[in-house]
């Protein structure tokens, strides 16, 4: 069994890598459904090589390979300077951490490496609008799927079938109805949002409005107060910022809510324990001090009273991957943080500044096409913004990848629309840009 697999898995790798490299819906396929497995499995299979491998570290590594294929091959690499710089700066915390660490700093590391190979493979790809909306529409597919997956749940552990304890006991935190974790959640968030958007922009047809009710629904039962806000601030500033349906939407939540009423006082027996918990953790939500969110507030000073007693030369290139996190057991509940605490001043700053002039650009964009706020650039804007918020209470994810990598290779793409400018420059060369604009304008597809 173990010779077949030794032959096989390299012939399964390979034809993987192939297919990689040809089509970036393959590779948000095969991102989003570890997440699906993840939910499903709990526990995925894996292999001691010395270090655990799980097979998300697999598909991270195939990732990994075709992307180095690509950007090669291709010379297609549109990660920004500042995305370079981060980039340097973990590899750099990570080789320094596995030398004087071993296999701790792997496992420190791991989770930001599926994170960094999504960002330079979904990069690599001539990405237009058309792909992104492609490539949304795949995302919701997802959340749907884990959608289903939490409904299963529930209806299991109401009708009293022991399966169910599987998904409730993994939850450590005991909120009932929390049957899977915040990463999970978040996808199902994220697709709430793209759904949104293409609803909103007429890309999706209007028999989608009651699937965009029941993801947010299952976003607010599973009750990851962190995953709310996210998903809340990408949605408000889709619908802020999206100029067409609007009042489509205005009047579908009006008569979602005239429904509500109507048909509560029916089923408020049956509902009275989900909203009992769903109130509890929304008024938690408000208190920094008690549960989860007054223990990483703790984890947060203690991680920083270390930070403190650390010299200016440590402070501006962090401590290596593998080290512990000041008096903490684990990495801390906070992005900027644990990058802070990696890479140092130096690695934040170039965090920061890699997703800042990513929302100038999309901004530019999106002031530039005639849709406006109906185009991808608003999707994208909403999405990474809530990301960043997102970030405060929670690390990178590979899903977090594959949005970060899609918004580098749309903003990377060559300007559709020549300035001012540049068409004096070519007037007085006595060159005409207006083929290459006409040609140009048939291939953007708002």
């Amino acid at each position: 069994m173990d010779e077949t697999l030794a032959l096989v898995a390299p012939i399964v790798a390979i034809v993987l890598i192939v297919i990689l490299c040809r089509s970036s819906l393959v590779g948000a396929v095969l991102v989003l459904a570890m997440a699906v497995a993840k939910a499903w499995f709990i526990e995925l299979p894996s292999i001691e090589l010395g270090i655990m491998l799980y097979l998300t570290d697999a598909v991270a590594l195939l990732i990994a390979l075709a992307a180095l294929v690509r950007i090669t091959a291709r010379q297609s690499l549109r990660v920004p300077p500042v995305g370079l710089i981060f980039t340097a700066l973990l590899m750099l915390s990570f080789l320094i951490g596995l030398a004087e660490f071993g296999k701790s700093a792997g496992v420190d590391f791991r989770v930001m490496f599926a994170f960094i190979v999504g960002v330079f493979y979904f990069a690599s790809f001539d990405t237009d609008s058309e792909l992104v909306v492609r490539l949304g529409r795949v995302w919701i597919m997802a959340a749907c799927v884990l959608m289903l997956i939490a409904w299963f749940v529930w209806i299991t552990d109401a009708a009293g079938l022991a399966m169910a304890r599987k998904w409730i006991d993994a939850d450590p935190t005991g909120v009932k109805f929390r049957v899977l974790n915040s990463n999970t959640t978040y996808v199902i968030g994220v697709g709430s949002v793209v759904l949104l958007h293409l609803l909103m922009s007429g890309q999706m047809e209007g028999r989608w409005w009651p699937v965009l009710l029941a993801l947010s629904g299952t976003v607010l039962v599973l009750q990851h107060r962190s995953v709310w806000v996210a998903t809340f601030l990408s949605a408000v500033l889709v619908v802020l910022l999206v100029q067409r349906g609007r009042a489509k939407i205005i009047l579908f939540l009006g008569v979602a809510v005239l429904l509500t009423v109507a048909v509560v006082p029916f089923i408020s027996h049956r509902l009275s324990a989900v909203s009992e918990s769903v109130s509890a953790q929304a008024e938690r939500a408000t208190d920094m001090t008690k549960g989860t969110s007054g223990g990483r507030m703790r984890a947060w000073e203690i991680l920083l009273k270390d930070w403190d007693k650390l010299g200016l030369g440590r402070q501006l290139i962090g401590k290596p991957f593998g080290s512990s996190y000041g008096g903490l057991h684990n990495a801390p509940h906070n992005c900027y943080l644990q990058v802070m605490y990696r890479t140092g001043y130096v690695g934040l700053l170039a965090m920061l500044a890699m997703y800042g002039s990513t929302l100038i650009r999309l901004l530019k964009r999106r002031h530039a096409t005639e849709k406006g706020g109906a185009g991808v650039e608003t999707l994208l804007l909403a999405l990474i913004v809530g990301q960043l918020a997102y970030f405060i209470p929670y690390a990178f994810t590979p899903e977090q990848g594959l949005l970060m990598g899609i918004a580098f290779a749309y903003v990377g793409r060559k300007p559709f629309q020549q300035s001012a400018a540049m068409s004096q420059f070519a007037d007085s060369l006595g060159m005409s840009l207006a083929p290459t604009a006409q040609a140009t304008s048939h291939t953007e597809v708002h």
